[in-house]
């Protein structure tokens, strides 16, 4: 049974697709010169799901990655020097 789920919506028929806890799952949306990537992992530290968002630089991809911001199964905000290891 999968542990992550996620629907992504555009000119088509939605698409769904689905991650494990020890697969993840993420997604990235994007235009030409800016995106944002969302990724979805299980912590085996914590035992709890994590989701982080990361500024892109797009289609393109002039700009390496940045964090914006990461948040547990418990609504609970994640210092950004929690996660540097996390690169999903």
């Amino acid at each position: 049974m999968s542990h992550f789920y996620a629907t992504i919506e555009g000119g088509r028929t939605p698409a769904t697709r689905t991650g494990h806890k020890n697969t993840g799952i993420s997604g990235h949306v994007k235009g030409w010169n800016v995106g944002i990537r969302a990724a979805g992992y299980h912590d085996k530290q914590t035992g709890k799901d994590m989701f982080c968002v990361y500024a892109t630089g797009g289609s393109n991809g002039r700009t390496a990655e940045t964090l914006i911001a990461c948040v547990t199964e418990d609504a609970e905000l994640v210092d950004r020097t929690d996660v540097e290891h996390f690169n999903a």
